[in-house]
């Protein structure tokens, strides 16, 4: 409203320019006016911009802090160490859960991939595991909390988790790591996780997660290819076994490239 006004007024005074003065004076004063007119705009541009980029990110995490004595004597590779104790859980392939999502077949296909590596059992899918498996098994979970209930329903419990990130007026979802404060949005970050178990504390559940496709392929990968980097607990706060895997996509597959966190 305030630019509408100031051109209006700005096209008002040209026309009374041309009835009070010669045309090459009204010309000259014209163009001044106008020239005052765009720097006026490029001013108005200049300030929302630093308003913008000074504008606070509001982070909405569903992670409650766990007492850093649950965490003792386990790493991301715990459960993998039994397993004929454990159930490898992937999202159902139908639409399901809060999301009324499906997961999508790349998610079985890396589940597989890491049941051929650590010779596990039989992948099931999260509408298929019963209360009793819940609370007497190590559990496996693919998938984020998007398309795998059981990533959902322990994310008070999840060091890295997936947040709604709140920036520049837009609100998105983002993986966002409480041990170091940052956020991973986008594709080309997945995560590798393990916490006691909320349904069982002599539990244990392990989690492998993206934003995309592209992020639980690439987390899953770096628990086949990890190797001993994944014994090691968080950079920032080594009382979480939990992983940030930065990811390179390279013809449409995921490629392990660092260990973030």
């Amino acid at each position: 409203m305030l630019i509408l006004g100031f051109l209006s007024s700005s096209i008002t005074i040209s026309i009374w320019y041309r009835e009070q003065f010669p045309p090459f004076i009204s010309l000259f004063l014209t163009s001044v006016l106008s020239l005052v007119f765009v720097a006026f705009i490029v001013f108005v541009w200049f300030f929302l911009s630093v308003i913008k980029s000074t504008s606070p990110v509001t982070i909405i995490s569903p992670f409650k802090t766990i007492s850093p004595k649950e965490f003792t004597g386990i790493n991301v590779t715990s459960a993998l160490k039994v397993p004929d104790d454990c159930i490898v859980v992937a999202g159902a392939r139908s639409s399901h859960g809060p999301f009324k999502r499906n997961a999508l077949e790349s998610d079985w296909d890396a589940a597989n991939r890491l049941c051929n590596k650590y010779k596990l059992p039989v992948i099931k899918a999260d509408t298929e595991i019963t209360q009793e498996e819940k609370q007497t098994k190590n559990l496996i979970v693919i998938g984020g909390p998007m398309v795998n209930e059981l990533t959902y329903e322990v994310g008070q419990a999840l060091p890295i988790c997936v947040a709604s990130i709140t920036h520049h007026g837009i609100t998105d979802k983002s993986i966002f790591s409480a041990p170091s404060g940052e956020y991973y949005p986008g594709r080309n970050y997945g995560v590798v996780e393990v916490i006691p178990s909320s349904y069982n504390p002599r539990k244990l559940i392990l989690l492998a997660f993206g934003l995309t496709r592209e992020g639980t392929e690439g987390a899953v990968q770096a628990l086949i290819d990890g190797g001993k980097a994944l014994a090691e607990n968080n950079k920032f706060d080594s009382q979480y076994p939990a992983k940030i895997v930065e990811i390179r996509v390279e013809q449409d597959k995921a490629r392990i490239q660092d260990f973030r966190e």
